[in-house]
C-alpha cells in the first residue's frame, strides 16, 4: 500500500481537481480536456488513478489472503476491459445515427467519465454499506440509495450531452444512439463478466 501510495503522489492534486470538475461540471470540463495536447494519454493517467483510488477504497473488503499487486493488476485489468467494452458501444451507437467523431476522442471522454464514477460509485457503496451495518437495518439507506439514483441519472443524461457536441448531432439523434448504446451495453456486460471471472482465475503481476 506504501508503494502505491507513493507512486500516486505526484499525480494527486490534478486528480483531485479533475475529479471534481469533471463530477460538477462533465462537459464544461471533457470540452476543455479533448483539445488538449496528448489529451488521450492524460485521460488514460486520470482513469489508472481512478483504478488506483478504487482499489485503495475497497481494500479493507479484500478476501484474506489476497495479493496486493496482482488483486490490483486484476482490476486494473476488469475496468480497463470495461473502458474499452464500453468505449466500442459508445462510438458505433453515434456512428449508427451519423456521428462523425473519431474514436481517440470519444474514448477520451468516456475514460474521464467512467474515472469519475468508479471512486464516486464506491464512496457512496461505503457510506451505503456503513448505514446500513450501523442501524442493523437494510431499510437505514434507502433515503441516501434513492438521491445517489437521482443523482446518478441526471448525471449521466448531463454528460451524454458531450458526445452530443462532439458528433455535432441533434437531441432527437442523441436520445436514438443512447438507446442503442444501452442495447449494446447488456451483452458487452457479459463479455465484461466473463473477462473477470477468468481474471478471477488467474493472476496478473505487476
Amino acid at each position: 500500500m506504501k508503494e502505491l501510495m507513493e507512486k500516486m503522489f505526484p499525480y494527486i492534486p490534478l486528480f483531485v481537481t479533475s475529479l471534481a470538475k469533471c463530477l460538477t461540471g462533465p462537459k464544461t470540463f471533457v470540452r476543455g480536456a479533448i483539445t488538449k495536447d496528448e489529451a488521450l494519454k492524460q485521460s488514460l493517467i486520470f482513469f489508472g488513478m481512478s483504478v488506483a483510488m478504487t482499489f485503495i477504497l475497497n481494500f479493507p473488503a479484500r478476501k484474506p489472503g489476497e495479493d496486493f499487486w496482482p488483486t490490483l493488476g486484476n482490476l486494473g485489468a476488469l475496468m480497463l476491459a470495461i473502458a474499452v467494452i464500453w468505449g466500442l458501444a459508445i462510438y458505433l451507437s453515434w456512428k449508427m445515427v451519423g456521428g462523425k467523431a473519431e474514436f481517440d476522442s470519444t474514448l477520451t471522454i468516456h475514460l474521464y467519465y467512467l474515472g469519475t464514477f468508479f471512486p464516486v460509485f464506491s464512496m457512496y457503496m461505503f457510506a451505503s454499506d456503513g448505514m446500513q451495518i450501523a442501524s442493523k437495518s437494510v431499510a437505514a439507506s434507502v433515503p441516501l440509495d434513492v438521491l445517489a439514483f437521482f443523482c446518478m441519472v441526471s448525471w449521466i443524461i448531463v454528460s451524454w450531452g458531450a458526445y452530443r457536441e462532439l458528433n455535432g448531432l441533434t437531441r432527437l439523434r442523441s436520445a436514438i444512439a443512447g438507446i442503442a448504446c444501452f442495447l449494446m451495453v447488456i451483452p458487452g456486460w457479459k463479455v465484461v463478466e466473463a473477462i473477470g471471472a477468468w481474471l478471477r482465475s488467474t493472476r496478473v503481476d505487476l
